[in-house]
């Protein structure tokens, strides 16, 4: 069974508005850059993930999201607007039986948390990984005739979990740090700092990633 990835990366200059305390404007977009393009390689790079959609707004250089297995979607050219009609319009496109939505902001998505998501939802049934606060919706992975809509937005995770059993959808949770750690408000940002992140925490971390902390340290004011 086929599983493609669907990744929505918003307008670059309107992401990660509450980092502006603790970031400067170019750490801040090189981070949300690098974190997009590390998620973007882990999917593009796993056996189990035949094509990795991603849906771009403004600013973005579309040549990161050129080799294949990567489908490049321009946010403008698709006929609807906003977040989930984006990646629902998209996802109407794929013929794959397996359609996992993810967001582009887990700099410690690793290949083993695919394989998990993956593996499991084999097994016939639609998956939900929430954030580590268990609010927001990070992954989703739905197959074709399970038809339930994206609910992605404020309080995700509830809203999702109240979709699949009014529709009594066969669903599971799937807890890990990869998948769990975005990357959103300065609080978070302290898990990239210098200090506050344990060496095999750092080690969890994608490439771009690891060179942003060398570029901007992760400290509070980067310039």
């Amino acid at each position: 069974m086929t599983i493609e990835a669907f990744v929505p990366l918003k307008t670059l200059t309107l992401t990660k508005h509450r980092l502006m305390s603790v970031l400067s404007e170019p750490a801040r977009l090189a981070l949300v850059v690098a974190m997009a393009e590390d998620v973007v390689t882990r999917l593009s790079q796993h056996p189990d993930i035949d094509v990795v959609h991603v849906i771009c707004g403004e600013g973005w250089d579309a040549r990161a999201f050129l080799q294949p297995p990567i489908r490049l979607w321009r946010e403008s050219a698709l006929p609807v607007s906003g977040l989930n009609a984006s990646l629902d319009a998209v996802a109407q496109d794929s013929e794959a039986e397996g359609q996992l939505f993810i967001h582009g902001d887990l700099p410690f998505l690793s290949h083993e948390d695919l394989s998990l998501i993956c593996s499991n939802a084999r097994e016939g049934g639609a998956i939900l990984s929430p954030d580590r606060y268990r609010v927001g919706t990070n992954a989703l992975l739905r197959w074709r005739q399970q038809s339930f809509p994206l609910l992605f937005g404020e309080n995700s995770f509830a809203s999702h979990r109240e979709a699949v059993r009014a529709l009594g959808v066969d669903w599971s949770e799937i807890i890990s740090e990869g998948l769990g750690a975005d990357i959103d408000t300065a609080d978070d940002i302290t898990l990239l700092q210098e200090g506050a992140a344990s060496a095999e925490r750092v080690a969890m971390l994608g490439a771009c990633t690891q060179s942003w902390r060398l570029a901007w340290g992760g400290l509070s004011g980067s310039e």
